[in-house]
Formats: structure tokens, sequence, C-alpha cells
């Protein structure tokens, strides 16, 4: 008896089989690790601070 006849004439144990590698499937991907932080990191900042009446140059050399 061939696998495709099997299957047309007995499609509830198809199914079945189905069923349960699909639910497999389903905890598998529930089990697999997953990362929480990315793998790189970016190393920039912006830093905005206000300071009236000063000139840039003069913020730069009080700030950095």
């Amino acid at each position: 008896m061939s696998f495709v006849k099997y299957s047309l004439t007995h499609t509830k144990i198809i199914y079945f089989f189905l069923a349960i590698m699909l639910i497999g499937g389903v905890v598998a991907f529930d089990k697999l690790a997953k990362k929480e932080d990315a793998p790189f990191v970016i190393k920039s900042a912006v830093l905005m601070c206000y300071y009236p009446g000063a000139t840039p140059t003069e913020v730069a050399k009080l700030i950095t």
C-alpha cells in the first residue's frame, strides 16, 4: 500500500500526526534562546546644555 493511498483512506491518523508535529514545533519555538540585549554597543551620546550669553567655544571648554 502506498503512502498516498494510505493517507487518503486514513485521514484521522494523518491529521493526528500533523497536530502533534504542529504542537511540537510551537513548543520547540517557545524554548529557543532569546537575546535580550543587542550584540553591539553604540558608543555615542548627545549632550545639550544652554548657557545664555556664552559663545559655543566657551561652552565647549566648560563642559568637556
